[in-house]
């Protein structure tokens, strides 16, 4: 598969995968801005915690793993694929996390 095509394959992926590891707490690491210290997993400790490194951290790392696998697919197998999923999963992605987040505009 050609390299300009992984891009989107990637972009997609990650939005796929950040909207799960921000509704499921899949932070990889997490950053306490109170005492300076970086934890490796959700970890809560004095003050609020900062997660948002660690949704990114884990996104990218899947992303990675799954543009990975798609480059090593004949180019007759990604012709298949509807190029319409490249803008279609980040909508969905979006939709479902601005789903989570209701509560927060909500309340």
């Amino acid at each position: 598969m050609k390299l300009a095509r992984l891009f989107p394959v990637f972009s997609a992926s990650f939005a796929v995968i950040y909207a799960p590891a921000l509704y499921y707490n899949w932070a990889l690491v997490t950053y306490q801005p109170s005492m300076n210290e970086w934890d490796f997993g959700p970890v809560t400790k004095l003050g609020p915690p900062m997660f948002w490194y660690g949704f990114v951290a884990t996104s990218f790392i899947g992303a990675c793993i799954v543009t990975a696998i798609a480059a090593l697919l004949p180019d007759s197998a990604a012709r298949r694929l509807w190029s319409g999923l490249t803008w279609l999963l980040p909508v969905a992605a979006l939709i479902f996390i601005a789903y989570i987040l209701r509560p927060y505009f909500l309340s």
